[in-house]
């Protein structure tokens, strides 16, 4: 129990969220190009390329109906890209990404 006398354990949320969904990232002047969001935070997320992305570039990812969300690319390798949003995400719009792209819903 925390100091408080709430149970610490019902609160906690983990840092990332696995997920598996389809999205676009248009980095700084490039074309959009599809990726897949492999887990997701408050504030960024990491991605599948299959290509290098440039460190510090600014990006947009694309993710459904939801307007691009802007954010900086921080890390790359030949095979995903990790982003920091310029702006955390709001924790319902959390909640619904991760809905959408849960593993757990894929039917296959």
């Amino acid at each position: 129990m925390g100091s408080d006398g709430r149970d610490c354990r019902k609160i906690w949320h983990p840092l990332r969220w696995p997920v598996d969904l389809d999205a676009t990232l248009r980095e700084q002047g490039v074309c959009a190009l599809p990726v897949k969001i492999v887990d997701i935070s408050l504030t960024g997320c990491r991605v599948a390329t299959g290509y290098r992305t440039r460190v510090g570039a600014w990006a947009r990812l694309g993710i459904a109906n939801f307007t691009p969300f802007k954010a900086t690319i921080v890390d790359s390798d030949l095979h995903h890209a990790k982003l920091q949003f310029d702006q955390p995400l709001y924790p319902s719009v959390m909640r619904h990404i991760v809905a959408l792209g849960s593993p757990q819903r894929k039917v296959g």
